[in-house]
């Protein structure tokens, strides 16, 4: 029997499933039944769309449209607003909503960072992470016998340049603003290398650790984001070791690179110090320079957007250079909005932090004051005589708020970072925060993987595979022209 495809051209066989778009919405269409053309208006007659879209346009099995249960669809057809030959869609425009207008708008959706990072999930990996790189330090400081473990060095000696740092972008220095920036992430590490060597073991192991913290809550971020799904921190935390190579990399490459350029820096420093080769060494501070700036560019897109290679890469699926090529597309092409997301980013957190840390400081005085143990000072109360074994049980529940406090805050900068990462992929690539990768899809792309079954759209009919040429399988064309027949 012959089928008409929307008011097309007739032919035998089966007519696949097609959608009709109506505003904002895709509704599907089902050929089950002999379709008329989109015509009635020109024709006079009260014929108006395809039986097949009786479901969403109100068209009975007839074909003939009635004004009450057609809605928008059928008013534009009758109007004359729709082409008189309908095509595989009729596009019909309807008013916006606000659930469109704000849909539109991007820089509201970063308020949900602090939604999701604070759910069980993210927090939960961000506190064992934080409690990991705790336990390498204090295990640094015992191996070393050192009154401070490695990291807790390293994190004093770059408090001060990170506080210059702050002041001088504050003041709009930029000149002692990059100075800052190479005494903290370059010469207060080497300064903290020379006096313990072994501490780069316990920094390597560290941003090994964080790298993976990162990337496994990103990953449950992304999810949560994305398609409103909760993954479990096994399926966050497997992803991160699959990827551990790329988040790894992502972390420790930028700072290897500015800190080896340094190195080189050093060694040609050493020429302008022995007599004879200091005129060489005055040749070579050209490209020397050229190298220092080198390895500012890479400071300084290290400290804007770490954070976000991590995000490409939890929420594409891809490798390390993949991410950061689509870092510094999104940064080139849109800077100003970056800026924007992130000056939002850092309100929305910096409030969220504080509030939780005012609940947190609210529970510990409530509980110290209730119990006794804390004065109205807020000291140790005088009454308050424990024994050894109870004071090294306080001591562990001190650090584990402590912790808590702190996985709080990494939590936070990990969904905030994945949140900016699709806000700003959709801004310049066009894609809708929604497409995030799975396991089905081919990594860096939105493609299924060869041989995954794809979901069909609700309201979709199923179409056979097309008969292989020859086949004389019952109902296919071939078979009605080997046997002479002609269409029905």
């Amino acid at each position: 029997m012959p089928l008409t495809q929307h008011g097309g051209p007739a032919h035998p066989g089966t007519v696949p499933w097609s959608p009709v778009t109506t505003g904002t919405s895709t509704l599907p269409s089902t050929p089950s039944t002999p379709a008329a053309t989109v015509g009635g208006a020109a024709s006079g007659s009260s014929t108006g769309l395809a039986a097949g879209n009786g479901a969403s346009s109100g068209v009975g099995s007839t074909g003939t449209a009635s004004p009450a249960a057609s809605g928008p669809v059928w008013n534009a057809a009758v109007a004359g607003v729709l082409p008189a030959a309908g095509g595989a869609s009729l596009p019909v425009r309807t008013p916006p909503t606000a659930a469109d207008i704000i849909d539109s708008l991007l820089w509201p959706k970063l308020l949900r960072t602090a939604t999701l990072g604070l759910r069980g999930t993210s927090l939960g990996l961000s506190f064992a992470t934080v409690a990991a790189v705790v336990f390498i330090d204090r295990v640094g400081q015992v191996v070393a016998r050192a009154d401070a473990g490695p990291i807790e060095a390293l994190l004093t000696a770059v408090a001060q340049p990170v506080r210059e740092l702050g002041a001088a972008l504050a003041g709009g220095r930029m000149g002692q603003a990059g100075a800052a920036l190479a005494e903290g992430f370059v010469f207060a590490p080497l300064g903290v290398l020379a006096k313990a060597p072994l501490a780069a073991v316990a920094w390597l192991l560290a941003a090994v650790v964080l790298a993976l913290g990162c990337g496994a809550v990103c990953r449950v971020a992304a999810a949560g984001f994305a398609h409103g799904v909760r993954l479990p921190w096994t399926t966050g935390l497997r992803f991160a070791v699959q990827r551990g190579v790329h988040l790894v990399t992502a972390t420790v490459a930028p700072l290897g690179f500015a800190l080896g350029i340094a190195g080189l820096l050093w060694v040609g420093g050493l020429l302008l110090r022995v007599p004879g080769l200091d005129v060489l060494g005055a040749v070579l501070y050209g490209p020397m320079a050229v190298l220092g700036f080198a390895a500012a560019v890479a400071l300084v897109l290290y400290v804007i957007g770490h954070g976000l290679l991590a995000s490409a890469i939890a929420c594409e699926g891809s490798d390390v250079f993949d991410a950061t090529q689509r870092f510094v597309a999104y940064a080139l092409a849109r800077p100003g909005r970056l800026l924007g997301y992130w000056v939002i980013l850092a309100g929305h957190i910096a409030a969220a932090a504080a509030l939780v840390l005012l609940a947190f400081g609210l529970a510990a005085a409530l509980t110290g004051r209730a119990t006794g143990l804390v004065d109205a000072a807020g000291g140790a109360a005088p009454a308050a005589e424990l024994t050894g074994a109870a004071k090294g049980v306080l001591t562990v529940w001190g650090a584990v708020g402590t912790l808590l406090a702190a996985a709080v805050v990494f939590s936070l900068l990990s969904c905030g970072h994945t949140v900016v990462y699709l806000l700003m992929r959709r801004l310049v690539d066009g894609q809708h925060e929604s497409e995030v990768w799975t396991e089905a899809t081919v990594g860096g792309t939105s493609s299924p993987r060869v041989g995954t079954p794809v979901a069909m759209p609700a309201g979709a009919v199923p179409v056979a595979a097309p008969a292989a040429p020859g086949s004389t399988a019952p109902g296919s064309t071939n078979a009605g022209a080997a046997s002479g027949a002609g269409p029905a």
